[in-house]
């Protein structure tokens, strides 16, 4: 069958998504009559729609704020597409009280086709990130609201903030970002005198992660995030809240409920016990596997 897959075109996340489903579904990507619509960028749906009014659409809608609820157009989103697809049990409970259930299904992200492949220095960028034996803890996403100083709490900077400090007390730490809007995390580690080092858009994310000793994900709404796919696939230590998909991938030490939560398991380097089944665990979500059951979604839609 023909597929028409649209992009996002902001060299971001949800352009590595639709370059994976091209190179990996086992259908014929087109633009002339699709049979169906993948529409991996949801703020695109109504365009596609307008511009296929003949094609069954399959919409990815990645996540849901519920601390902002009014931005969300769902009417629009139920009327536009045939199916709907949540990567997460938190968004598909949500979505489920503003559309029909029986247009909504939830299926997984699949670690990135980029993610997986090898890197090499970073032993040398490790050297220079921590000169004097600093421990690397990472955090790369978007977390702040637009251009301004004012933090996204969906995605917790306020907590991440909270558990580096009290590490900081006690261990010689540098924190490593990566990602836009990160303005409320940078002046907040200024204000404590945290070390940090801030990649706005790193040309190869494998090799910062690669450096790191621990990532934390401490956001309070998430689709993925990306991380919790990214951080076992590199190996890398990691804790996180339960959002998003993170029961799904990570072994079950590895969620933290609470601030005192995150820092006896960092303590105690539970994250670190737990690399290597957190790196088997995500081998269910290779592109090749993921990517094959959004076909068949695609055929069953159509």
């Amino acid at each position: 069958m023909k597929v028409f897959a649209n992009k996002e075109r902001s060299g971001w996340i949800l352009d590595e998504i639709h370059d994976d489903f091209v190179s990996y579904t086992k259908h014929e990507i087109s633009s002339k009559n699709p049979d169906a619509c993948f529409v991996i960028n949801p703020w695109g749906l109504s365009q596609v729609k307008s511009r296929f009014p003949n094609s069954k659409v399959l919409t990815l809608q990645h996540h849901i704020d519920t601390l902002k609820l009014d931005l969300y157009d769902f009417n629009r989103l139920e009327s536009n597409s045939d199916l709907i697809v949540v990567p997460n049990k938190f968004t598909y409970e949500e979505l489920i009280k503003h559309v029909d259930k029986k247009k909504v299904v939830q299926l997984s992200y699949w670690v990135l086709d980029k993610r997986t492949k090898e890197s090499s220095g970073s032993e040398e960028l490790k050297k220079k990130l921590s000169p004097n034996g600093e421990k690397l803890i990472g955090s790369f996403q978007k977390d702040g609201e637009g251009k301004s100083n004012k933090p996204k709490m969906s995605k917790g900077p306020d907590v991440f903030v909270e558990i580096v400090d009290k590490i900081h007390q006690k261990e010689n730490v540098k924190v490593i970002l990566a990602g836009y809007n990160r303005r409320y995390l940078t002046s907040e580690l200024e204000n404590r005198g945290i070390p940090y080092e801030f990649f706005e858009k790193h040309k190869d994310l494998n090799l910062l992660y690669d450096c790191l000793d621990s990532y934390f994900v401490t956001s309070r709404i998430e689709g993925g995030p990306q991380a919790v796919l990214e951080a076992p696939i590199r190996r890398i230590p990691i804790l996180s809240t339960d959002v998003g998909m993170a029961s799904a991938v990570l072994d079950p030490e590895c969620l933290c409920n609470g601030v005192d939560d995150y820092l006896q398991k960092y303590f105690q380097g539970v994250h670190v016990s737990c690399v290597e089944k957190n790196y088997q665990n995500v081998q269910r979500f290779l592109p090749k596997i993921v990517v094959g059951q959004f076909d068949e979604l695609l055929e069953r839609m159509a």
